[in-house]
């Protein structure tokens, strides 16, 4: 039995002995148009006001994407994004975009293109996150949390801190998404280490 298995942007065939039992996930529906969803998300927002509401009067904004590896539709969401910091007042020229790689390596040029687009890739400030910079971290104080806790300096001081990304499955920690954008998407390496780590997660003797 030969089956093809997805690897990047194409598949890598293997072969497994006929008996072999195949399983597939299960297929759910599709967003038929995904900008459509984007912004009926952005105007009807569950639990929180409107993004165009929480930036009013602010002065600047950074939007935190997925790197490379966590693919997303980041282009999609950085426009509506944008026009709802537009109609909250913030123009584009005071917007960062930060790329959440935790302590992957920087994403390329060119991959950054893929992700936001060519358009955005020359308009926009992009910046990778690294991990190791410590010109580029701050330290966040948190009584009580036995953590060190250090994000991107970028991230830490804009007065509207935008996450975006895609709640999925990880196949060693839990799912991705969320509050991942900030640990260990935008933190410093001690932070990964101590909190996204093994040690850190609840004890479970019938596992």
């Amino acid at each position: 039995m030969k089956i093809d298995l997805p690897y990047g942007k194409g598949c890598v065939g293997i072969s497994l002995p006929d008996d072999t039992t195949v399983v597939y996930p299960k297929e759910l529906p599709r967003v038929s148009d995904v900008a459509a969803e984007i912004r009926r998300a952005m105007a009807e927002p569950i639990g929180t006001p409107p993004l165009r509401e929480l930036a009013a009067g602010k002065r600047d904004a950074v939007v935190v994407i997925n790197d490379i590896t966590r693919p997303a539709p980041s282009r999609e969401m950085l426009v509506v994004i944008l026009e709802e910091l537009q109609l909250a007042g913030i123009p584009e020229r005071a917007v960062t975009v930060v790329i959440a790689t935790g302590n992957h390596r920087p994403n390329s040029p060119a991959e950054i293109a893929g992700m936001v687009g060519e358009e955005f890739a020359r308009r926009l400030r992009v910046v990778n996150h690294a991990c190791e910079d410590d010109a580029a971290l701050t330290r966040v104080d948190a009584s009580g949390v036995d953590v060190p806790i250090r994000v991107n300096a970028l991230v830490a001081k804009a007065s509207v801190k935008i996450l975006t990304g895609l709640i999925a499955p990880h196949q060693a920690a839990g799912y991705s998404g969320g509050r991942k954008s900030l640990a260990p998407g935008v933190a410093a390496l001690e932070t990964i280490a101590k909190q996204h780590s093994f040690p850190i997660r609840p004890y479970d003797p019938a596992m």
